[in-house]
């Protein structure tokens, strides 16, 4: 990391909120690609065990000017309440043993997310859904089930962090991993030794959503 800069109230204690920002910020740097996953996950630990400012300056020193080092340590306004909305708190769907879920329609995708699947099958289709985030985290846990994400055109999906495992365990994707345009990111991690497919609304799809 680059030399600190100069704090005000540098040994101030900070609130979780102030954690949680930082943790935002991380995640963006991760998406465009400043930070890799292995650095997110060191600098996302050292900010969630932040007790004073000095703390959370150092893990954002070489990612934020010194100009808006001050605006960067507030606390930034929630994107919402409940499931989906903290780290630690992720909207969960649940595709175990042979259960079918499927989330379409008009809804509205938090920050953070979860699947686990046994030998089930979950369906997000997000062609009607909104996002007020510039990155959404997803974790994945597949046994040999089916995950399949449907998102708009113009929005990124990024598998990479993704492994496989068994003879059953692949990715397909028919997105973009990233793109010029400010619209929303998703960084999809975990494991799979079932099948993921990420790609664009259909036809069909489309007309369901005019």
């Amino acid at each position: 990391m680059s030399l600190l800069p100069e704090v005000p109230d540098a040994r101030l204690r900070v609130t979780t909120g102030q954690r949680d920002h930082t943790v935002a910020i991380l995640r963006e740097a991760a998406a465009d690609g400043r930070l890799d996953f292995d650095e997110l996950a060191q600098r996302v630990e050292s900010a969630l065990g932040a007790r004073i400012r000095k703390d959370l300056a150092a893990v954002l020193a070489d990612l934020v000017p010194s100009a808006d080092m001050e605006r960067s340590l507030a606390t930034a306004a929630p994107l919402g309440d409940g499931p989906g909305y903290r780290w630690d708190n992720p909207l969960v769907f649940d595709g175990q043993w042979m259960h079918t879920t499927v989330r379409s329609g008009a809804w509205e995708v938090p920050p953070f997310l979860e699947i686990n699947t046994g030998w089930g099958y979950v369906k997000l289709d997000m062609t009607q859904a909104t996002c007020h985030s510039a990155v959404v985290d997803l974790v994945i846990t597949s046994s040999s089930g089916t995950i399949t994400l449907v998102v708009p055109q113009g929005w990124c999906v990024d598998t990479h962090e993704v492994q496989t495992s068994g003879m059953s365990g692949t990715i397909s994707s028919r997105v973009a991993t990233r793109s010029p345009a400010a619209l929303p990111r998703i960084t999809v991690r975990g494991r799979t030794a079932g099948a993921l497919k990420v790609r664009h609304p259909t036809r069909r799809e489309l007309g369901r959503a005019g």
